[in-house]
This record gives structure tokens, sequence and C-alpha cells, in this order.
């Protein structure tokens, strides 16, 4: 037997179908299906901090409403939430067995257990994000592209003691509020790769204190949107980078002196054959193919440089 069902019937049927379908969209539709922390508002929303034991994830948010420690979230039990981190200033504090082993942050008692952070929605604008991520010695995995960081004026320290990260994508960062970037990747041994082609970046004063020290696997780095102008402090910005091997620098970029007793400087490390194939000691500029001896390479004028000549027909 056939049943044919009249256009009423079909009518209602699709209105169903509608509901539903826009229930399971983006989570602006069909909000009567949802709890008010599960839909996104960058603009009038607050931003929550999430950490789960059930992955060691750190996830961050800006939603209608806040869920509790205990609740069922994004298919992971809720261990920890915070908030208010968006105009809140945080430093390094020293703990037991080291002098900065830890930090005022909020998520600082998970710091030795989290491996994966990521900014899950828009609309997140920190005045600082100071130390934010330091001595989270597992992160593994970093996703924060979608951190609006247009007016944040302190990164110091911000991937302090990041041992296990190996790369890492800051491109989409905007860096112009900004002039405190000291030691802001310092002691991330594992690091290779990282991406922050794009900045503009204006430090001051002590601003690029030590920004990448002892960054053993650090391979190479575009600096070419960095105007030190104002910068009287770039000293030990290079220590240890015994694996870089190829830097761009921009018009603005000037070496910056500074003798702090320690023998320590704001130069590019002298190349070394130990961990750079080729190596003889001079950086060489790709525009010329001269090489240059770390502190002879000059300032205000735009090009990369390679730490071995052999790299300059790559």
């Amino acid at each position: 037997m056939v049943l044919i069902a009249g256009p009423w019937v079909s009518s209602a049927i699709r209105n169903q179908f509608n509901l539903v379908t826009g229930a399971i969209g983006s989570g602006t539709t069909g909000e009567n299906f949802y709890e008010p922390e599960d839909i996104p508002d960058p603009n009038k929303g607050t931003a929550f901090a999430v950490y789960s034991a059930d992955d060691n994830s750190l996830m961050f948010y800006k939603r209608r409403g806040v869920p509790k420690a205990g609740d069922m979230f994004n298919y992971r039990r809720v261990t920890d939430v915070y908030t208010g981190f968006e105009t809140g200033a945080y430093t390094l504090v020293e703990t037991p067995t080291n002098r900065y082993g830890s930090s005022t942050a909020p998520w600082a008692t998970h710091q030795s257990h989290i491996e994966a952070v990521k900014i899950v929605d828009n609309g997140i604008a920190p005045k600082s994000v100071s130390v934010w991520f330091s001595n989270m010695t597992k992160l593994k995995s970093v996703d924060v592209a979608r951190l609006d960081t247009s007016k944040c004026t302190q990164m110091a320290d911000t991937f302090f003691m990041v041992t296990q990260l190996q790369s890492l994508n800051l491109s989409s960062w905007d860096v112009s509020s900004t002039y405190n970037f000291s030691c802001m990747f310092q002691e991330c041994h594992s690091l290779k790769n990282l991406d922050i082609r794009g900045w503009s970046a204006h430090p001051d004063k002590a601003g690029l204190f030590g920004m990448f020290f002892d960054c053993l696997s650090l391979q190479s780095l575009d600096l070419s949107g960095f105007d030190l102008a104002s910068a009287a402090d770039a000293n030990k910005m290079f220590g240890h980078c015994q694996s870089l091997s190829k830097v761009s620098l921009g018009l603005n970029w000037k070496w910056v002196i500074c003798d702090d007793g320690e023998g320590t400087n704001s130069y590019l490390p002298t190349p070394s054959a130990d961990t750079i194939p080729g190596a003889d000691g001079k950086w060489y500029s790709v525009s010329s193919g001269r090489g240059y001896t770390p502190q002879g390479i000059p300032s205000n004028t735009a090009d990369t440089y390679v730490a071995s000549r052999g790299m300059l027909s790559r």
C-alpha cells in the first residue's frame, strides 16, 4: 500500500528538518538546542579557558556562557576553567627547584601536564600574553592563530621553557603594539621551525633581551619587519642558537650593543661546522655572496644571510 502525504504534511516535515539541521550547524542558528556555553560570541561573549585532564589540553573560547568544572564540554570533561585572563598580567615565579619554574598564570598548576593549546574562538584579545605558556615542558601542539594580539603590549617569556615543541606558527599575530619580547622563546630547545614572517615589531629598551636564547634547534628566522630604532638592549638575543643557518633582516634592523660584563652581545652566533655543514665562521649575504663575521654584518641593510657559502646555491 502506498501512502500519499498532502502538502501540509510535507511542509511540516521540511520545517522540522530545517530546525534540526540548523541546530547542528554553526551554533548561531537553532539556539534553542544549545546551552549558552555552546554559542560563540566574539563581540559580547566571555573569554574562558578550559583545561581537561582527558587529553591534557588547554583550550580558549569566547562564548555566551561558561562551563563548570565537571561538565562535559567539547567532548572532554572539564577539569578546570579560567576567566579574566584578557586583562591579567602574569610573571614567572620561583619554585623550590627552579628560580623561574612556574608562573602566576591561572593554569600554571597544570603546566607540567599540558600537551596541546588551541585558541578555538575569535574575539579573545589579551593586553598581555607574558608567561602564558611558560614551563609547559610537555607541550607539543600549539594553534593560536585566532588570538587577537593587536592590543597586546607584553610577550615576555610567553613560550619560556617549552622544551618539546618543534614547530610554531605565529605569522598571524599582530605585534604592532608589543614592545617587550624579552626571553619570549628562551630555552625552546626542540623548536626547529618558527614562523614570524610579517611581524612589524617595534621593541623598546630591553624588549629583545634573550628573545631566542638557548633555542638550540632553531634553523631560520625572518626578522625583516623588526624596527630596532628604540631598542637599547638586545643582549643574548641569539645566544646558543647553534643550529641557526638562515636569517632575514630589514632596513630598520640595527645591531644593539650592550656590554653586561659577561662577554655577550646581540650579534648572530658564529656558525660552526660542528652543527652546520660547511660553516666557516662567517655569514654570507644572499644578495652579494660576500661573507661577514657576526660583528661585520651591516645595520640598516635589507638582506638574507646564510651560515655557509654552500647554502648560497640552494
